[in-house]
């Protein structure tokens, strides 16, 4: 996953993103061992591990509540590394399947980060 300097994110910001990452792990309706993995690293590294407040165990055994995850709750300035997080999440054993390419696809249109129906044209 690409480096995201956590320091000026709040418990909660940090929260919401253990959130989505589980949310997205279980679009397939399992958690892989890598995908456990990863949430575990990013966990820590958010120093949400020990967390009560952040049932990141109970999300990895069950998904969050989907009503929940409500893209535009993410701050502006954060959806990039949310977008880095969950394109990790969904690549981390190396099979993106129809169910995870529908969650981000749902995540871009709601974000307001949908790519552009139009190809790019040269200069």
């Amino acid at each position: 996953m690409k480096a995201i300097d956590f320091g000026t994110w709040t418990r909660q910001e940090r929260a919401l993103l253990i959130r989505f990452v589980c949310s997205f792990a279980w679009a397939d309706s399992e958690i892989r061992r890598e995908e456990r993995a990863l949430v575990e690293r990013l966990a820590r590294s958010l120093g949400l591990e020990d967390d009560e407040s952040c049932p990141t165990a109970v999300w990895l055994d069950g998904p969050p509540d989907p009503s929940s995850d409500e893209p535009l709750a993410i701050p502006c300035e954060h959806r990039t590394a949310f977008l880095h997080a969950l394109l990790s999440i969904v690549t981390a054993d190396q099979e993106v399947c129809p169910a995870e390419r529908a969650a981000l696809g749902r995540f871009l249109r709601l974000s307001g980060r949908e790519p552009s129906a139009e190809p790019a044209r040269p200069g």
